[in-house]
């Protein structure tokens, strides 16, 4: 077995009681743990009642928090009463919104009454919204 292209041989994949994808962890050719070429050991994901993904996580080889190349270790996700998603924010270790190389921290979506996307809103680390993305109506 040799390493793909993003630094790794195999992955290990746990999985809750539903099936869902909790925890991927990079192995090398010798199997024991290395770093994907994004800067982290293995991603955690935690799920929200209706199934949705609320929270990934970066994590190094002691488990612990660690930024990813994108220049993240969480992303934490929202969703409205419809099961839409509806804001989307980076955090780095310590749960401080942290801004991405794209050049926002938070992206928030705004639905019409039938869930189509109506607009998109970028905000820096501190809250500031910088951009904002309406879209043609369906």
């Amino acid at each position: 077995m040799a390493l793909g292209s993003d630094g790794y041989a195999s992955i290990k994949f746990d999985r809750d009681l539903l099936g869902r994808v909790i925890n991927m962890s990079y192995f090398g050719v010798d199997d024991k743990p290395i770093q994907h070429n994004d800067g982290y050991f293995s991603v955690s994901k935690q799920y929200n009642s209706h199934g949705k993904l609320i929270v990934q996580s970066f994590h190094d080889k002691a488990g612990n928090l660690t930024t990813s190349k994108h220049g993240h270790a969480k992303t934490i996700r929202m969703y409205d009463e419809k099961d839409q998603l509806i804001q989307e924010e980076y955090q780095n270790a310590s749960g401080e919104l942290v801004t991405l190389k794209d050049g926002y921290a938070t992206l928030k979506r705004a639905y019409d009454d039938r869930g189509n996307v109506v607009s998109r809103m970028l905000f820096d680390s501190h809250g500031k919204k910088f951009s904002s993305i309406e879209e043609p109506f369906q």
